[in-house]
């Protein structure tokens, strides 16, 4: 049994415990999951509108400042901090780049008063300047949290299905083996 004495592992346990008590849906009033379902679409709606507007400023708020804060596009880490997804959005706005993303009806999930879990089917164009466009289609999914400053993403990932695999090559038939010989005596 390892030695907790002046390690940080109890107070790593205690936050743990509080986290997992605090997201408890059981303890949610009725109230607090009908705020959820009403606050939580307007905040998406809101969110693909300052994208789909070139709204770059503002959409800096609508991700958290909080440690933790992760953002997955296809298959990798893209953002981990509010700071990463603020340059990358001052980037976007210097180059003119152009978004349209449009979520096909959002699935809200309260987990606490404060906290939900969001999912949809997704469109995404992204047109940089003079002629690329980037098109992408998938499923994002999202954990939103209501801090000081209203709800905010503290996760959110995009993904796009795999291509479809090639179909099989026949195999070519095979010969038949030539007959054995017998082994000299």
């Amino acid at each position: 049994m390892p030695k907790l004495t002046g390690s940080p592992y109890p107070a790593v346990a205690i936050s743990l415990l509080g986290l997992v008590s605090a997201c408890s849906p059981g303890e949610m009033r009725p109230h607090d999951q009908t705020v959820i379902y009403q606050e939580v679409p307007e905040f998406l709606d809101a969110w693909q509108a300052a994208g789909n507007e070139g709204r770059f400023d503002d959409l800096k708020a609508f991700y958290s400042p909080t440690t933790g804060f992760a953002w997955a596009e296809q298959g990798r880490i893209a953002y981990s901090s509010r700071q990463e997804v603020e340059a990358g959005l001052d980037a976007a706005k210097k180059a003119g780049v152009t978004t349209e993303l449009h979520l096909d009806a959002p699935v809200v999930k309260a987990l606490a008063k404060n906290v939900a879990s969001v999912s949809a089917n997704y469109t995404l164009t992204l047109r940089f300047p003079p002629d690329t466009v980037l098109e992408s289609a998938g499923v994002f999914t999202g954990a939103v949290r209501k801090e000081e400053e209203g709800w905010v993403f503290v996760q959110g990932h995009f993904s796009s299905p795999l291509p479809d695999p090639p179909a099989p090559v026949p195999q070519p038939a095979s010969e038949p083996a030539p007959a054995e010989m017998p082994a000299p005596n």
